[in-house]
C-alpha cells in the first residue's frame, strides 16, 4: 500500500469508499491510514463469523468476506479513536491494492517486494488447491490426546495468506538495513506509530509494532492461522532479528523469539518485571458467578480466541486445543491448571464489556474480550501477524515454506 502511494495511485489519506464503494457510509470519513493503524472501526470480520458459527474448515474468498464486511450497519468506534486489531482493515487492503494496481496483491507482492528481495520461497498463497513443495503440515492438539491436521482453505489474503521461510525471512529483514525495496522514506513510514484522535501516541505503525523489550528497542509483529504460527522481532540498534515460524497451533513463539534474544542480549537487558505470586486456590463459586464468566473471548491483537465453560461445579478454558481448569482465589482472580499455566484476571473495561487478563510468567498481559456468551464448538483459532525464530522443525529444512496469518497481513 505505501509502495502504491510512492507510485501516486492512491494517498494515505484517501477515503476507502474511493475504492471500496461497497462500504456503506458511517457519517465519518474512515481512511487507508486508519486501516494500516487499526484505527478504523471497522468490524472483524473474522470475529463475525464465529459468532455466526461459520465453519472455518470451509473455502472462503474475497467475495464472502467484503459482503460481509459491507452489509455492516456501524463502526465499534468513530475512526480514530480507539486502536483495535482488525483482520478486515487488513483484508479490505489486499482489494485496494487489486482496485489501484490492477493486479492481485499476490501478483503484486511478487513483482515489486519477494522477486526484487530475491525471496524465492515466498508468495502469497491465494488458491488453497496449489501444491506447495515442501510446505510444512500444520497441527492441533486432540482433546482426546495426539495431534490432528489443522490447515486453512481460505482463500482471501491481506489479512494473511503469505508461506515463506526463514532464509526468505532474512532477506526481508535485511532489507530494514540496506534498503533495496522502497527506499528509507517508505521504510521509516512503516515504523512511525500512528495517533489518535486526542492526540495518543501508538505503539502500532504501519503493520509493525515498535516498542521496546526489557528495555531494548523492538519492532515486531506476529500471529498465527489455522496449526501456524509466528513471530519476527527485530532489535535495531542490537542488529539482531529472530524469527521463529511453528507448525504446531500450541506454541508461542513470540515467548521463544524473545527467549531466544535473551540468549545473546540478556546482559544488555534491563531485568523482569517480577509479578507477585496469587495465594493458593481457598474459595468456591456460585453457579450464577461461574455463569456471569462463561462465554468466548477474543485477544485483538493476536486474534485468538479463549472458550470458558463451566462444567462439574468448575470453570475450564481452552483456546479450542487442550483444556485448563481455572482454581479460583477470589470471585475474580484465578489459577489457570493444566497445560497452560498462567493467571487469569476477571474484570470490565470503561464500557462495562467483560474481558480476562492472562498473566503468564514472561511477557506482557494478554487481554480477551468477551465477544459471545454461547461460544461455537467449530470456531477455530484466527490469529493474524508477520513472524520470526529459528526452530528446528523435524524432517523439514529451513527453506520449507510455512503458512502465516499476521497481525500486519499472513506474513
Amino acid at each position: 500500500v505505501v509502495l502504491l502511494a510512492q507510485q501516486k495511485k492512491l494517498s494515505l489519506d484517501d477515503d476507502i469508499r474511493k475504492f471500496l464503494p461497497e462500504i456503506p457510509s458511517y457519517g465519518k470519513t474512515v481512511t487507508i491510514r486508519h486501516l494500516l493503524h487499526h484505527t478504523s472501526g471497522v468490524r472483524d470480520y473474522l470475529t463475525l463469523m464465529s459468532l455466526a458459527g461459520f465453519n472455518f474448515d470451509g473455502v472462503t474468498g474475497d467475495e464472502e468476506a467484503l459482503g460481509l464486511i459491507a452489509r455492516q450497519k456501524a463502526l465499534n468506534f468513530n475512526p480514530g479513536d480507539e486502536h483495535l486489531y482488525s483482520n478486515s482493515g487488513f483484508f479490505l487492503l489486499s482489494i485496494i491494492v487489486k482496485r489501484a494496481s490492477g493486479k492481485t496483491l499476490s501478483q503484486f507482492a511478487q513483482e515489486n517486494i519477494f522477486q526484487p528481495l530475491g525471496m524465492k520461497h515466498t508468495h502469497i498463497h491465494n488458491d488453497h488447491t496449489l501444491i506447495v513443495p515442501l510446505r510444512a503440515t500444520a497441527y492441533a492438539p486432540k482433546r482426546e490426546g495426539g495431534f490432528r491436521i489443522d490447515m486453512s482453505n481460505f482463500e482471501q489474503t491481506g489479512d494473511g495468506a503469505v508461506m515463506t521461510t526463514v532464509e526468505d525471512l532474512l532477506l526481508w529483514d535485511q532489507n530494514f538495513y540496506e534498503p533495496r525495496v522502497g527506499g528509507k522514506d517508505l521504510l521509516d513510514q512503516l515504523q512511525t506509530t500512528g495517533l489518535l484522535n486526542n492526540g495518543e501516541k501508538l505503539t502500532y505503525a504501519l503493520g509493525l509494532t515498535v516498542d521496546s523489550y526489557r528495555g531494548l528497542k523492538s519492532v515486531s509483529h506476529g500471529g498465527a492461522w489455522a496449526g501456524y504460527r509466528a513471530e519476527l522481532i527485530r532489535l535495531p540498534e542490537q542488529k539482531m532479528s529472530v524469527a521463529c515460524l511453528c507448525n504446531l497451533g500450541t506454541t508461542n513463539p513470540s515467548r521463544l523469539a524473545r527467549q531466544v534474544a535473551e540468549v545473546y542480549l540478556g546482559d544488555k537487558m534491563s531485568p523482569e518485571e517480577s509479578r507477585q505470586a496469587l495465594p493458593s486456590a481457598v474459595v468456591e463459586l456460585t453457579a450464577s458467578q461461574m455463569d456471569s464468566k462463561t462465554g468466548l473471548y477474543r485477544n485483538s491483537s493476536s486474534g485468538s480466541f479463549m472458550r470458558v465453560t463451566a462444567t462439574q461445579g468448575k470453570l475450564r478454558v481452552d483456546s479450542f486445543g487442550p483444556v485448563s481448569e481455572l482454581a479460583a482465589v477470589d470471585a475474580n482472580h484465578f489459577h489457570m491448571v493444566g497445560p497452560l499455566q498462567a493467571e487469569v484476571v476477571f474484570e470490565s473495561d470503561k464500557g462495562g464489556h467483560q474481558r480476562i487478563q492472562v498473566l503468564r510468567a514472561a511477557g506482557k498481559p494478554e487481554v480477551y474480550a468477551s465477544v459471545s456468551t454461547q461460544p461455537k464448538t467449530s470456531t477455530r483459532q484466527r490469529l493474524s501477524a508477520p513472524m520470526v525464530c529459528k526452530l528446528a522443525l523435524p524432517s523439514r529444512s529451513l527453506s520449507a515454506p510455512m503458512a502465516l496469518r499476521s497481525c500486519c497481513g499472513r506474513t
